[in-house]
């Protein structure tokens, strides 16, 4: 046995020492296109659930093996272990998270920063000799044998996976590992029919440690020192606060929004509002809509100002039907919507119009008359081409945003209900719409054909049922009044997938950005997050931190990942159930970091927030509106 170790040991250093040259080779050509493909590739959306219950046990082991899963995926995208581990891909997001676990559940003493302290100073002693720095880091961490073992001819100088010390007794920095799956190491060293396999194997359990190590905690320095999109998120600071009182000097009312948009270059806020209450009556000027530049929370210009009051109380031709007595009508913008390339801004008004401004001036474009009665809901398609208006008058109608022109008329039952919600697909084929009494159906643009009807309850009730298209356009997500979700195929209207398992109603649905991941909250004060490959719950957030307070039913309820797909905020309404000390209710908002579930931040007295498209601003609205930024 020793004769054919000291036989063959010679010809694997030289077949390693010839590899090695090789792949420095390797290393120096591709370290620019690293570099550049490391500012370019997204973080995939990750879950990180099942790491947090293994570091959460302790289960080291498990815990090592899973961190290096999730690495896999940029380190070797291609699964080739033998290129040039490519380090630099790693998500500045991803690193800081898995860290941030490590160094929890260890108490400090593993982890990515641990190991990056370690790595400096073992370079700081061997700043001209790279190999001799990654051998005193691994002497430092405990992955390296004290002495070399002659006999281990796989692993004379590294240890193997099985070899690591699994528990907090080990050195500082010890986990996770850097290495490869012994698994895979003594499959390659033992393979018989492989002509190269052994020097594969010398490789994969000794040399890529030198090319690994330093390219890894290179990238890991760059990414601690990074101020990542949770951070930031977390970290939200006021930039603005714009009182709509303001608006209305003479007034004493209270401010009301019926909508707001922020432009998808994320440069403009609109916001639609009017000051009424019956104790008012006779006050003027008492509704606008009007355009603030985002970033400073200054107005631009007011595009309506005019007169609002109760549908029971207005003087000139009904803008609502008479079962709607209590609806605000007048000089009103009841929905507004932005054309994708920020230039125009259109308006359903209560009087039946829409009307379409330039962003940049505020000069008036185009009036529509479009509906006999007010417009609840419009929708600009994604090519703006069309926009779809959903009105009062039961009716839903595609007009051609280039020439005023009706393409397509929907006519609703009068059973129906009146139109809320009208969504367009992203492919711009479809249009999904919802009504007070919450009839859900699906149609085809072109034909006006009904596709499917996904949701009939036709009955008034206050718990509007949210839906909503994925990002590709092939499912749209329904909140069912049976407290599921369901996802239809959007194209077909054939059931996909029943989502059980809030106990109470859904108030709001959402897709994270990369369509892998749904929301949805309840009045079951929860927050649920399904897989959508594998159509598993794999996080359950809770809204109310004290047992003392329930969710009330709301039709402000809200949800909404930020466009990266890190954060998710949700509101709810919150009333104490104490009945000692009773509590008003109270609107409460809250951010949570997908990958950990941990919420980061709560603001309080919000009932609405938009994010801005650019993933810089959080605008909310309570008593006042606030711009909130992320720290630059």
């Amino acid at each position: 046995m020793n004769h054919w170790i000291s036989y063959l040991l010679p010809l694997g250093i030289g077949l390693l020492i010839t590899l090695s040259q090789s792949l420095a080779g390797m290393a120096a050509d591709l370290s620019q296109r690293s570099i550049a493909t490391a500012q370019t590739t997204a973080a995939p959306s990750q879950d990180y659930k099942l790491l947090q219950n293994l570091l959460a046990a302790k289960n080291w082991q498990a815990a090592d093996q899973e961190t290096r899963r999730i690495l896999q995926q940029w380190i070797h995208a291609d699964g080739d272990l033998f290129a040039v581990p490519r380090a630099n891909t790693i998500p500045a997001e991803a690193i800081q998270a898995l860290d941030r676990m490590w160094r929890d559940a260890s108490g400090g003493r593993f982890g990515f920063g641990v190991q990056q302290r370690i790595w400096q100073e073992a370079l700081a002693q061997n700043p001209t000799n790279v190999s001799a720095a990654v051998k005193a880091f691994g002497d430092r961490v405990g992955w390296t044998r004290t002495t070399p073992d002659p006999t281990n001819f796989i692993a004379p100088d590294w240890l193997t996976e099985p070899e690591l010390k699994y528990s907090t007794q080990a050195p500082q920095g010890h986990l996770p590992w850097a290495g490869i799956s012994w698994e895979v190491v003594s499959k390659l060293a033992q393979e018989q029919s492989c002509g190269s396999c052994t020097t594969d194997a010398l490789y994969l359990q000794g040399d890529r440690f030198i090319r690994y190590v330093p390219a890894l905690f290179n990238r890991v320095g760059t990414a601690l020192d990074t101020p990542s999109s949770v951070n930031s998120w977390q970290n939200l600071q006021q930039r603005q606060q714009i009182d709509l009182k303001a608006l209305y000097p003479n007034i004493s009312c209270p401010v009301s929004t019926l909508d707001q948009a922020i432009s998808p270059n994320s440069q403009i806020l609109a916001v639609s509002s009017y000051s009424y209450e019956r104790a008012c009556v006779g006050a003027t000027n008492n509704s606008t809509l009007a355009l603030w530049n985002l970033q400073r929370g200054t107005r631009l210009v007011t595009l309506v100002r005019g007169q609002a009051t109760e549908s029971s109380s207005y003087k000139g031709q009904a803008q609502e039907p008479p079962t709607q007595p209590t609806r605000i009508v007048g000089d009103v913008a009841n929905a507004i919507a932005f054309t994708p390339d920020s230039r125009l801004i259109a308006a359903g008004l209560s009087n039946g119009d829409i009307r379409l401004w330039a962003t940049d001036t505020g000069q008036a474009i185009r009036t529509i008359a479009a509906h006999s009665y007010a417009v609840r809901a419009i929708a600009i398609s994604p090519d703006a081409q069309f926009l779809a208006s959903g009105s009062s008058d039961q009716t839903v109608k595609i007009w051609n945003l280039q020439t005023g022109q009706v393409r397509q008329t929907i006519r609703l039952q009068p059973a129906d209900g009146i139109v809320h919600t009208v969504l367009i697909s992203p492919d711009g084929q479809r249009v999904a719409t919802a009504t007070d009494k919450n009839k859900l159906q699906l149609w085809e643009i072109s034909t006006g054909r009904l596709i499917r009807t996904l949701v009939n309850e036709t009955v008034t009730t206050n718990d509007r049922l949210s839906m909503m298209f994925s990002p590709s356009g092939q499912v749209i997500a329904i909140a069912d009044v049976d407290h599921s979700v369901k996802l239809w195929n959007a194209t077909t209207g054939a059931r996909l997938i029943t989502l059980r398992g809030h106990q109470r109603a859904v108030q709001a649905i959402a897709f994270n950005p990369d369509g892998q991941t749904l929301a949805s909250s309840s009045q079951d004060n929860s927050v649920r997050l399904w897989n959508l490959k594998t159509y598993q719950l794999t996080q359950t957030l809770k809204v109310a931190d004290s047992p003392g307070h329930q969710v009330m039913p709301t039709d402000a309820g809200h949800l909404a990942f930020s466009p990266d797909g890190r954060v998710l905020a949700s509101n709810a309404l919150l009333l104490s159930i104490v009945q000692s000390e009773p509590l008003p209710a109270q609107y409460v908002t809250k951010l949570w970091e997908i990958a950990s579930g941990r919420a980061i931040k709560t603001i309080r007295d919000v009932s609405t927030f938009n994010f801005s498209p650019n993933n810089r601003f959080l605008v909310t609205n309570g008593q006042t509106l606030q711009i909130w930024q992320t720290p630059q």
